[in-house]
């Protein structure tokens, strides 16, 4: 919970600076001051904090890409349950679309970790 209000001055060259780097992270001024506090006593520094947002970034869009791959099976599914024929051009398909996104899946999030661990030391 924010119950603490702190007042400060900034000369105008470092206002405007926070103020782009807010717009350009499509954040608040506040937000943007709270994480660059929160990771700065956290001893992360700002590149490492960099590293692992466009890691977040990434992580959800594989999110996405199974979601997407999910949904191809789920129609395949309804398919299936209401013809009784099975499409197996598209089954095939998603299954060998899922198992790539997997193999590819586990080898980022192993980079990942590697580079989290290294950005945290």
């Amino acid at each position: 919970m924010k119950d603490e209000r702190i007042i400060f001055r900034l000369d105008s060259k470092l206002s405007e600076q926070l103020k782009k780097r807010a717009k350009k992270e499509k954040t608040t001024i506040s937000q943007l001051v709270r994480d660059m506090v929160r990771y700065n006593l956290q001893g992360i520094s700002p590149v490492a904090q960099k590293a692992l947002t466009e890691r977040h970034t990434q992580i959800m869009q594989w999110m996405q890409e199974s979601s997407r791959i999910g949904g191809n099976l789920n129609q395949i599914s309804y398919v299936l349950n209401e013809s009784g024929k099975l499409d197996r051009d598209g089954l095939a398909k998603s299954h060998e679309e899922l198992r790539k996104l997997f193999c590819e899946t586990i080898k980022r999030m192993q980079g990942v970790g590697l580079e989290i661990r290294g950005a945290l030391l």
